[in-house]
């Protein structure tokens, strides 16, 4: 296998590990009564992008067949991609978050 390929892949697994280890933690301090939202509005906009850089990697990875329809693949990056519309866009989530901490001029859920 080559490298460039190689290296992508371990990427695409770190990235989706780290998600998955965010994903864990956030959960355990809500089954603990501790939900903190400033967490929650940072993991969904993580997660979901990182869903869609996965996804496009993925595509570009197995060229103009990766497009297509018979192969499986668009449908996720599709998927995905619908992700960083649904509930709230991560700009959203991002200015919820720097109101939280109290940043100057931070208005929640502005775009």
């Amino acid at each position: 296998m080559v490298p460039a390929l190689q290296h992508k892949l371990v990427r695409m697994k770190q990235n989706i590990e780290a998600g998955r280890s965010m994903l864990y933690d956030a959960t355990q301090l809500v089954d603990a009564g501790q939900g903190d939202a400033v967490v929650d509005h940072r993991l969904k906009p993580f997660l979901t992008e990182m869903a869609v850089d996965i996804a496009t990697t993925c595509m570009t990875l197995h060229g103009g067949r990766g497009y297509q329809r018979s192969e499986g693949i668009e449908i996720y990056l599709r998927d995905a991609a619908g992700l960083l519309i649904g509930e709230c866009t991560p700009d959203r989530h991002y200015s919820t978050v720097a109101n939280l901490l109290q940043m100057p001029s931070a208005l929640p859920g502005s775009p």
